[in-house]
């Protein structure tokens, strides 16, 4: 067992409320699968895709785990970095919330950027939101003019109620 597992089975018996053995299961393959890419200094395409499902999850508990390991993975593994992006661009929102949060000071700067710069005009106010938290705790002062411009736009428009947009000023 790798240093990761072993992190978060001990975090799971200390855990109160209920617990759901399967994605804790879910969560400790996950985390194998990351002591594995960390020890043996290799990233398959195997290994990736169960990171990246991790990190798809509606399940707070699997996606929360597995975001913290994809940033970890993505200073190190260009292949990781593409999976945020690629991740970024999801038609589900939770999966898009889930890329912004796998950003990480390591993750190459163009990826950040990238990823950012499209959840800052997300049609979601929660990915609008967290693109515009996560720019704040990256310090990626580069993207205030797109920040401020996007909040423009949104004071200037509300919703119909039926889907559209009016604009307001």
């Amino acid at each position: 067992m790798g240093s990761q597992h072993e992190e978060y089975a001990a975090w799971f018996e200390k855990r109160r409320g209920p617990r759901d053995s399967r994605d804790e299961a879910k969560l400790l393959a996950i985390a194998d699968a990351y002591d594995a890419i960390v020890g043996g200094g290799t990233l398959s395409a195997e290994q990736l895709q169960l990171i990246v499902a991790g990190a798809s999850s509606p399940q707070a508990l699997i996606w929360c785990g597995t975001t913290d390991l994809l940033r970890k993975l993505s200073g190190d593994w260009p292949e990781a970095a593409a999976a945020i992006l690629k991740l970024s661009k999801h038609r589900q929102s939770h999966v898009r919330f889930a890329a912004i949060c796998s950003l990480g000071k390591n993750t190459p700067t163009s990826i950040i950027d990238a990823v950012l710069k499209a959840g800052i005009s997300d049609r979601s106010s929660r990915i609008r939101w967290k693109a515009a938290q996560e720019a704040a705790d990256l310090e990626r002062v580069n993207l205030v003019p797109e920040i401020t411009a996007a909040r423009a736009w949104i004071a200037c428009h509300r919703s119909d109620g039926m889907g559209g947009h009016v604009q307001v000023c």
